[in-house]
């Protein structure tokens, strides 16, 4: 691969969301993922921000054992603008557990809150959505030797996301309370990156899905176009989404994590398949 694609979601109004305390060493992920100038982003999705107000947040203040969770790096994102935006002061996530449904969730988390204690997620990239959340979360009410019926739980999500966690914790018998804060809206490539990729050699370019969404998108996109799925490499950090993809015809896609750590390495020089 010369050159890779990143589909992850971008923010319509990214000068709002501009709220980086930043990581440990004063830089933010977008900055480090610049460095390297094989990576582009080219977003499927675009978010925007829901103008909620805050009421949702009495529900935690009574609360036996309140929990706030994040299902995606955007919600956190949107969370925090929110309560900047509502002048919402933030001491009080010092008093309630924290979860996140994957490790870049819980890395934008402390990007954006480096003073989290104890953040419960799954236990690895391939198990970052709702069931393996609800796993981890499960071994940790047992090791704490908590009872579901005792906890409140605030999701952090955005407009129309599927209901799957939010069910798991009312059929443990949990308090679900929900902060619906961003939408997704679709914004589909122009017909010069569609240009590019037609013209690319095969395999120069890759791909990076970063949601099962995306990846159905895209491949109907590369059929409208009438493309063939191995004009490009396909990438991604979950399995599920690499299923999708090698359902569609595609013999083996990429793994990669999106830590920016480890993201160029991933691509550019460590051959991993799924």
């Amino acid at each position: 691969m010369r050159q890779v694609w990143m589909t992850r979601p971008e923010w319509s109004e990214p000068e709002w969301m501009r709220l980086e305390p930043a990581s440990p060493a004063g830089r933010s992920e977008d900055a480090d993922r610049r460095d390297d100038s094989r990576l582009r982003s080219m977003p499927l999705q675009r978010l925007e921000a829901l103008d909620s107000d805050t009421s949702v947040l009495h529900g935690l203040s009574g609360a036996v054992s309140p929990w706030i969770v994040w299902t995606s790096p955007a919600a956190v994102q949107a969370f925090f603008f929110w309560l900047k935006r509502h002048a919402q002061d933030i001491t009080f996530l010092g008093k309630v557990w924290l979860a996140a449904i994957g490790s870049g969730t819980r890395d934008q988390l402390l990007r954006l809150y480096p003073g989290a204690d104890k953040i419960v997620c799954a236990d690895s990239s391939e198990r970052a959505d709702a069931p393996g959340l609800l796993t981890a979360m499960d071994l940790f009410m047992r090791q704490k030797s908590m009872d579901w019926a005792s906890q409140t739980l605030l999701v952090v999500e955005g407009e129309s996301n599927r209901p799957t966690l939010r069910e798991g914790f009312v059929a443990r018998g949990a308090v679900c309370l929900v902060a619906e804060l961003y939408r997704r809206v679709e914004a589909p490539w122009p017909e010069s990156a569609w240009t590019e990729i037609t013209r690319s050699a095969a395999g120069a370019l890759g791909l990076v899905v970063t949601s099962s969404g995306a990846g159905r998108q895209l491949i109907a996109a590369f059929q409208a176009h009438g493309l063939a799925l191995s004009q490009v490499i396909w990438c991604t950090h979950h399995a599920a989404i690499a299923q999708l993809v090698q359902e569609a015809g595609v013999a083996r896609v990429r793994r990669v994590r999106l830590n920016h750590q480890w993201l160029s390495y991933d691509l550019f020089e460590h051959e991993a398949y799924w």
